[in-house]
């Protein structure tokens, strides 16, 4: 068992019954989904729970309604990092390019989808 202060044991308390508020004040599954998640990578550090944002079904429901009601390919992802594959190979046939500013992905494949630099974007 850890001893606190008393002070540190209320803020504590005060910071759950706050927390707990505003799930509860959240409309939608989605948006406790990914409060819980962030609450969690707050706590914890732990990468797993940025994936569990991204992965989340209701955020990648919403990201394609989102690209599907715009009526082209001009769609640009930016990163190209773990969750920027992550979500280009969950959303396919969305995205005209990935833009990264890592010199090591840029002009690479990734999905199926060429890695550019901002400014070659902009030429593009």
């Amino acid at each position: 068992m850890v001893n606190v202060s008393e002070k540190t044991y209320q803020k504590g308390k005060a910071m759950i019954k706050n927390t707990l508020e505003v799930y509860q004040m959240l409309g939608d599954e989605c948006s406790k989904e990914i409060y819980g998640q962030r609450i969690l990578l707050s706590l914890t550090k732990d990468e797993k729970y940025k994936d569990g944002i991204v992965c989340n079904g209701y955020v990648l429901n919403w990201l394609r309604t989102r690209l599907q009601e715009t009526s082209s390919r001009n769609v640009l992802l930016y990163g190209a990092g773990k969750r920027g594959t992550l979500i280009s190979r969950l959303c396919p046939n969305m995205f005209m390019a990935i833009i990264d500013e890592g010199l090591n992905k840029q002009g690479k494949l990734i999905n199926g989808l060429k890695v550019l630099s901002i400014s070659e974007a902009i030429k593009e």
